[in-house]
């Protein structure tokens, strides 16, 4: 898998604490006319090692890629990370979210993930994106909650480890046939991953360094 690195990310925090019918849930789309100028008209899809100017807007500059330009990038994208309780293992085998726990068991992190894309080149069917680190084969998986399009509609999704992460592949519902925003938000949460004690405390998130596409702004805070 082609993943765009933005960098590695270190985090160090004290710790202290189905589908429904496509006309009703769609989301609605805002358009992008060839004047909008956050999101620049299709260059020409040919390789190119350099930038050129001549060819299109100082915008493309930020939406380059090997492939010229990019189809699409990523317009804003917020991360809510917050310490969290682990799920407790039912004798069913399944599990109970567990929302108060004292602070020395907050070993998990939960997170909001928000991505806004600029689709420029359409059509775009659905997204993929790293979710949590996955350093071993047997790093237990996120606990997904919810994967919603920017109108709250469900869309469908499935999880999966590659290259020593967890990934999610999530689908447009329905997909995306004009150049437009389309918004997904994930809510999910990370076992195990929070190392230390109440006094100093460290998480490393470098899944939020890979990336499919530019990545115009991004906000990461901690509750």
């Amino acid at each position: 898998m082609l993943m765009r690195r933005l960098g590695l990310l270190l985090l160090v925090l004290p710790c202290t604490a189905a589908l429904g019918s496509a006309e009703r849930n769609q989301q609605h789309l805002q358009m992008l006319s060839h004047y909008d100028g956050t999101v620049p008209a299709p260059a020409p899809l040919v390789h190119t090692d350099t930038y050129n100017p001549l060819f299109s807007t100082a915008d493309h500059a930020r939406t380059w890629s090997p492939n010229y330009p990019s189809p699409y990038s990523y317009e804003r994208v917020e991360a809510k990370l917050a310490p969290a309780c682990q799920w407790r293992k039912r004798p069913d085998g399944l599990y109970k979210k567990i929302d108060n726990c004292d602070n020395d068991q907050l070993f998990d992190v939960s997170v909001e993930l928000t991505i806004k894309y600029a689709i420029i080149v359409p059509p775009k069917t659905g997204g993929v994106k790293a979710i949590g680190d996955s350093p071993a084969e047997d790093s237990p998986p996120p606990f997904v909650n919810s994967v919603t399009d920017g109108e709250g509609a469900p869309l469908p999704w499935n999880l999966f480890r590659e290259d020593k992460q967890w990934y999610l592949h999530y689908k447009f519902s329905p997909p995306v046939e004009a150049r437009a925003y389309y918004t997904v938000r994930i809510d999910f949460q990370l076992q195990q991953v929070l190392q230390g004690d109440e006094g100093e405390n460290k998480y490393r998130a470098s899944w939020l360094s890979e990336w499919n596409a530019p990545v115009k702004e991004m906000h990461i805070t901690w509750a």
